[in-house]
């Protein structure tokens, strides 16, 4: 993800500002906005779903 946000997301801002003149930094940064809040969710859904283990479920034996 890191190397997504390194490499794909700049020229995507810079796409936007070559369309759209200096307004296009305003309209890029929509995009780091719409994938910050994906990514909130995401971790948020992830965080949910975890599966917690209990202190008293079934030990495995080393037979």
């Amino acid at each position: 993800l890191g190397a997504f946000g390194g490499f794909v997301i700049p020229p995507v801002l810079g796409l936007f500002v070559d369309l759209q003149g200096p307004a296009g930094y305003a309209n890029g940064f929509v995009v780091f906005l719409v994938l910050a809040i994906a990514s909130i969710g995401l971790s948020g859904g992830l965080y949910r779903a975890r599966v917690v283990p209990t202190p008293d479920g079934p030990v495995p034996s080393d037979d």
